[in-house]
């Protein structure tokens, strides 16, 4: 406050100074997430800065991440201070076990990140059934492994039916080659599943 006298009066000036510090922070970091294979997961960043980038094991996220790994981000900045970010993930076997950063750029850099786990069992491929070459009636049904397990252990349930009745249910831990007795003119349909103690994968037919 300072007084000043003109003319004989005195006259009170109050002068108020607004400072604002920006300082580079997150307030709300990711967290570590759990997804199952094939669905979609969201890790959320807020914190005050100018800028708001993401990324994965380290290395920024461009179009082609995106794109091979199945990402969305949307980014807003309400006002000056605040930036608040989403990131959508597909869990594929890919993204299995990534570390996803968050970084925060004006001033300095601040950086918060978060794992994010796939769990889940894919289904086996390449399933065909094979006419035996030397086994009369007999085809041999064969199969490649799951690509992605999150469990170690897993085994394969075989269901057949004959002219759409179910005729059998079997459970292997054979790896890859199953024997099955045909009759001719019957019509086949098999389906195949990988089973681990916590998970099933969607079943394979032919």
């Amino acid at each position: 406050m300072f007084p000043l006298s003109t003319f004989g009066i005195f006259v009170s000036i109050s002068v108020l100074l607004k400072l604002t510090v920006c300082v580079d922070i997150i307030t709300i970091p990711p967290v570590d997430t759990q997804g199952l294979l094939n669905t979609v997961s969201i890790f959320y960043c807020e914190g005050h800065g100018n800028l708001l980038q993401w990324s994965i094991d380290s290395d920024t996220i461009n179009n082609h991440t995106k794109q091979a790994r199945g990402i969305e981000v949307n980014t807003i900045k309400p006002n000056d201070l605040v930036i608040m970010s989403e990131l959508r993930i597909i869990a594929k076997p890919i993204n299995d076990n990534i570390r996803i950063g968050c970084i925060i750029i004006s001033s300095g850099i601040v950086t918060k990140g978060a794992t994010f786990q796939v769990l889940g069992i894919s289904p086996v491929t390449n399933l065909q059934l094979n006419i035996s070459e030397y086994l009369l009636n007999t085809s041999i049904i064969t199969w490649n492994t799951p690509l992605f397990s999150s469990d170690a252990d897993y085994h394969y349930n075989i269901i057949i039916e004959v002219n759409n009745e179910f005729i059998l249910v079997n459970e292997t831990t054979q790896d890859l080659e199953y024997i099955l007795e045909i009759e001719p003119c019957n019509m086949y349909n098999i389906n195949i599943s990988a089973v681990s103690v916590s998970y099933s994968s969607t079943p394979e037919t032919i």
